[in-house]
C-alpha cells in the first residue's frame, strides 16, 4: 500500500513555551505518560480529509510534547513505536530524530512536533519508546503513553 502524506502537516522539532501551542495543549483527547522526570503528551487527531475508509485509507496526525524536567540535558535520539492494528498486525516505526541542537534539551525545556500517519484500519493502538541520552555515553529508553487512532465514523473501535 502506497501512503501518502501530507507535507503540511510536518514541523521540525522545536523548542518552545506553552503559549505557542495552548489550543492544542487544552484538547480532551491527550495521552501522558511521566518517567525519569521526562513528561511526554500526546495528541491524536483525525484526518477527514486525507481519510478515505471505502479504500481502507485512514489518516491522523498526531503533536507530541515532550519536557524536560530532569536535573540533566538530554538528547532525543530516536523512536521505536509499535502499531497494533485492529487486524491483528504490528507495525514498527524505528527512525532516528533530526541530529541538529533542537534535539537537545536543557532542564526545564520542551520540544514539540507534529506528524502524521495513514494506515489501512480503522483502529489502532500505538505503544512504544523514545531513545534518550544524558550524555554521549548513558542512553535510555522513554516509554510514550500509549494511544489510540481510531475512526471517529466507525462503530467498532478495539480501544
Amino acid at each position: 500500500m502506497q501512503y501518502h502524506i501530507p507535507p503540511l502537516l510536518f514541523s521540525s522539532i522545536t523548542k518552545t513555551d506553552k503559549k505557542q501551542y495552548q489550543d492544542l495543549l487544552q484538547n480532551p483527547c491527550v495521552f501522558e505518560a511521566q518517567s525519569h522526570h521526562i513528561h511526554i503528551a500526546i495528541y491524536p487527531f483525525w484526518l477527514e480529509e486525507y481519510s478515505f475508509p471505502r479504500r481502507s485509507i485512514y489518516s491522523w496526525g498526531y503533536h507530541v510534547r515532550i519536557e524536560n524536567h530532569n536535573p540533566n540535558p538530554i538528547s532525543i535520539l530516536k523512536k521505536n513505536w509499535n502499531i497494533i492494528q485492529s487486524n491483528n498486525h504490528i507495525k514498527t516505526i524505528n527512525t532516528p530524530i533530526i541530529a541538529d541542537d533542537n534535539a537537545l534539551l536543557n532542564v526545564g525545556e520542551a520540544c514539540d512536533y507534529t506528524s502524521c500517519i495513514t494506515l489501512d484500519t480503522p483502529s489502532n493502538i500505538i505503544k512504544g519508546y523514545y531513545t534518550i541520552s544524558k550524555d554521549t555515553e548513558q542512553t535510555f529508553n522513554i516509554d510514550i503513553p500509549s494511544f489510540t487512532l481510531d475512526n471517529p465514523h466507525e462503530l467498532f473501535s478495539i480501544n
